[in-house]
């Protein structure tokens, strides 16, 4: 069986050499655009704070409007049983 070696590229010649001569040091660098962000975050969620807020009070007048209408509606619904009641009590006492 023949042994074989993966083949040399370029970048592997610089590491080795590298690795042989000096060792790496790794340093963490800054996202571009992390600062831009940060401080765009609180701007987000105060724009955010302020939709939610607009859309609470506007859902609390509609739901004023449906509730005074259902009572209105309620309302009409007990004269008109009354006023089928009196009908129909008429009409018992002519029949």
């Amino acid at each position: 069986m023949i042994k074989r070696t993966p083949p040399t590229t370029p970048v592997n010649n610089a590491l080795s050499a590298v690795s042989e001569n000096e060792s790496i040091k790794v340093t963490q660098r800054r996202k571009k655009g992390s600062d831009e962000r940060s401080e765009q975050l609180p701007l987000f969620m105060k724009e955010v704070k302020n939709m939610t807020t607009n859309l609470k009070l506007e859902q609390d007048m509609k739901f004023d409007s449906l509730n005074s209408a259902i009572t209105e509606i309620k309302s009409q619904n007990t004269e008109i049983q009354k006023c089928i009641e009196f009908v129909s009590q008429k009409y018992d006492e002519t029949a």
